[in-house]
């Protein structure tokens, strides 16, 4: 605890003039933006400890159109196989609340005929399943 009058908190004091859940705060070139409620991805409710559950899980699989996967391998700047073997980082951030993103490497890229979407599955560098060696640069 800081007590008033130390450390001069008194005379300057800093807030955020608005939510900071619509700034992203990680890579924003390399990221893949996700509707939770639109795709159909449960998870969303809130966890015990006041985060997405999506943020608990190793992997995810996320259905995309072909635009937004056109989009996303452009800005991959690889084709799928390499991202797949050199575990290429991106971040996944859930929309419209971009501030809740997590760090991720491609998995798999598949078409689902039911659903006649692409799926893109992911795991989550944070994920302590998910160990492998990222390079970041």
């Amino acid at each position: 605890p800081i007590s008033v009058g130390q450390f001069c908190i008194e005379q300057e004091c800093l807030a955020p003039l608005s939510s900071l859940e619509t700034l992203p705060w990680q890579n924003p070139k390399r990221a893949l933006d996700v509707d939770m409620v639109k795709t159909g991805l449960s998870g969303t409710v809130p966890s015990v400890l006041g985060h997405p559950l999506w943020y608990e899980w190793t992997s995810m699989e996320i259905p995309v159109q072909s635009g937004q996967l056109e989009e996303f391998m452009a800005i991959m700047e690889e084709g799928f196989h390499t991202s797949i073997l050199n575990h290429t980082p991106f971040v996944v951030r859930e929309v419209p609340k971009i501030a809740r993103s997590r760090t991720a490497y491609l998995k798999e890229v598949s078409f689902d005929k039911k659903r006649k979407c692409w799926i893109v599955e992911v795991a989550f560098v944070d994920s302590s399943q998910n160990s492998a060696r990222i390079d970041y640069s």
